[in-house]
């Protein structure tokens, strides 16, 4: 018996299938055609927003860009990938008019993912790179547990950085640091 191949889900799938009620309240990606559900906790929350404050803080009185949790962003030259990092920020000088249904066409400057119980550092890592693949500048990977950041660049380079360690956004976001070990406590 032959077992019928399964198209991988589109962009237009996706939308329709988050659409529906039972979906509402849930958080799914779109990963290379196939749906995937995240379970997001209150400690990676806090952590997210911890983030996005920080950046928030730092950029909105200057202008320098829009700061903003958990939006879906997609290629428009991918159609079976649509993907939600905790926080992104894109600058100022990028910034086009805010997306009122679906998923944004263009992807963030800077990404930032915290880890959640389900989601595995090959997983995160993977998202990462699809990210930096699609134009993202700066990618920001929290763990937690381990109280560590891993920082992904565009330019291939990588860091990790202990809670004693300083984040900053480099030439993305001049000016931005925070203390890693503050993004971890409440």
């Amino acid at each position: 018996m032959v077992t019928p191949i399964t198209e991988p889900m589109t962009i237009d799938d996706f939308e329709a299938f988050v659409s529906r009620p039972e979906n509402q309240d849930r958080f799914f990606e779109l990963v290379n055609g196939n749906v995937v559900s995240r379970e997001n906790t209150e400690e990676m929350s806090v952590i997210a927003c911890t983030i996005g404050t920080a950046l928030s803080s730092f950029a909105s009185p200057e202008k320098l860009g829009r700061t903003v949790l958990y939006v879906w962003y997609r290629s428009v030259n991918d159609l079976h990938n649509v993907r939600q990092p905790d926080v992104a920020f894109t600058r100022a000088e990028r910034l086009q008019p805010i997306v009122t249904r679906g998923a944004a066409t263009q992807l963030p400057d800077i990404a930032v993912e915290v880890q959640s119980p389900d989601d595995s550092l090959p997983r995160m890592r993977e998202k990462a790179a699809w990210l930096i693949a699609h134009g993202v500048q700066l990618v920001w990977i929290a763990l937690p547990r381990k109280r560590l950041v891993e920082v992904y660049r565009a330019d291939g380079s990588a860091d990790i950085l202990t809670a004693e360690d300083t984040l900053d956004a480099g030439d993305t976001l001049p000016g931005f640091s925070v203390n890693v070990a503050s993004l971890f406590e409440e």
